[in-house]
């Protein structure tokens, strides 16, 4: 669910106010002018028309298997398999076989976070392959942690189709301490690359910096990413925040966010507040109370303008609900009425509403269960040969996938 919101706009009006201010010298010269009620409701309307614009996965059915073809690797599996057995499985290979097997060794607190996911996953599947059912299972609860893994998986594979998962970033998803920084990362730079940017990551060690440049018809943005890190979660020490406790508290990352320098392009900051569903009788969850109370006590201007020209807060929560059903994540982007620079393109902007508004989108997962769906109709589906995968002369090795969580 979205709130689209920009805080100082309910009052403005619909002309441009610069016709009342004072003479230009008293002005500050770096200031832009946001964009208002009106341009939203116009900008969410193309939105809301956007359909998914990131890399898609290419398969293929062909010698009684599923092929599908990330970059340069052909993947094998039985057409009984799912897209979602798919994107597990190509997490495991990325992340390596020498990472997944120094996790069975450890006590479950030492273990990463990534391997609980996919343990409660291969518990799940185990369970639900006991019960008596008739024809295959094409559907079953959503676990959080099972939420968790896919989405994760799902990011992977996305940056992966456009070559921009460096190893540098692989490694801090390895590292517990590291991980939820660079997993939130991960989260942004998918949710770009689904709705059409192209990304370059910024390798600067020198200053402070954004993480990376996202470019669309030519229109560039610096993002900047931050996870609030929250006691009890994703290996941080402590008890879990309860509901009692339910504050964005937002402030001291958003003061580290713009004091990254974007060389002058427009900022877009998003900021994960990391907390737990907890019931609310109002349509918005009780943590955007606070984050409302952060936005009231900004007051951009055009003489002290706010640095990004768009920060957009997320509560990506599931793994809060573990062993439980999986809540819905919330999301809403804020538009300063003035800031240092802003782009100029209508889809520059429709494509940041709807930035998480489709996140985690497979249009593969659809495009293959309609397939398996006519197969079986006609009874074209039967098990997997071994026959090898169709393809010329010196073309990539197939992968063979295993039956996760083996080894």
């Amino acid at each position: 669910m979205r709130d689209s919101l920009s805080p100082q706009e309910s009052a403005r009006p619909e002309r441009d106010p610069a016709s009342s201010l004072a003479p230009e010298t008293q002005v500050a010269k770096s200031s832009v002018h946001g964009i208002g009620l009106v341009e939203l409701e116009r900008l969410q309307a193309l939105a809301d028309a956007r359909t998914y614009r990131g890399p898609r996965c290419v398969t293929a059915v062909a010698f009684g298997k599923r092929i599908r073809c990330v970059r340069d690797r052909f993947w094998e599996s039985p057409l009984t398999g799912t897209f979602n057995d798919f994107l597990i499985t190509h997490l495991q290979h990325v992340l390596g076989v020498p990472f997944f097997q120094a996790q069975q060794s450890l006590d479950r607190d030492q273990q990463h976070v990534i391997f609980q996911w996919l343990q409660t996953a291969a518990e799940q599947r185990e369970t639900l392959s006991r019960e008596p059912h008739t024809g295959p299972i094409i559907s079953a609860p959503l676990l959080g942690s099972v939420r968790e893994l896919l989405a994760l998986a799902n990011d992977v594979l996305r940056l992966k189709l456009v070559d921009r998962l460096p190893a540098a970033l692989l490694d801090r998803l390895r590292d517990r301490v590291a991980f939820q920084g660079a997993r939130y990362e991960v989260a942004v730079a998918a949710a770009f690359v689904g709705v059409g940017f192209r990304i370059d990551w910024i390798h600067e060690p020198l200053h402070k910096h954004g993480e990376f440049v996202a470019t669309l018809r030519d229109e560039q943005l610096v993002v900047e990413a931050k996870s609030k890190h929250r006691p009890g979660t994703l290996h941080e020490l402590g008890d879990p925040t309860t509901s009692v406790k339910l504050k964005a508290d937002v402030g001291q990352l958003y003061n580290r966010a713009v004091e990254k320098d974007p060389g002058g392009k427009p900022l877009v900051v998003c900021i994960d507040v990391n907390l737990p569903v907890a019931s609310s009788t109002a349509e918005m969850p009780r943590w955007t109370e606070s984050a409302r109370h952060f936005f009231d006590q900004r007051s951009p201007s055009r003489t002290a303008p706010a640095k990004e020209f768009c920060m957009i807060l997320t509560n990506f929560n599931w793994h809060f609900a573990a062993d439980s059903r999986a809540p819905g994540g919330w999301h809403f982007n804020s538009f300063p009425e003035w800031t240092v620079a802003a782009p100029k393109n209508d889809d520059t902007y429709a494509a940041l509403l709807n930035l998480f508004e489709r996140y985690g989108e497979c249009p593969e997962s659809i495009e293959e269960s309609m397939l398996r769906s006519a197969m079986e109709s006609v009874g074209a589906e039967g098990p997997a040969s071994d026959r090898p995968s169709p393809g010329a002369e010196g073309a990539p090795a197939a992968v063979h996938l295993p039956r996760w969580p083996a080894l």
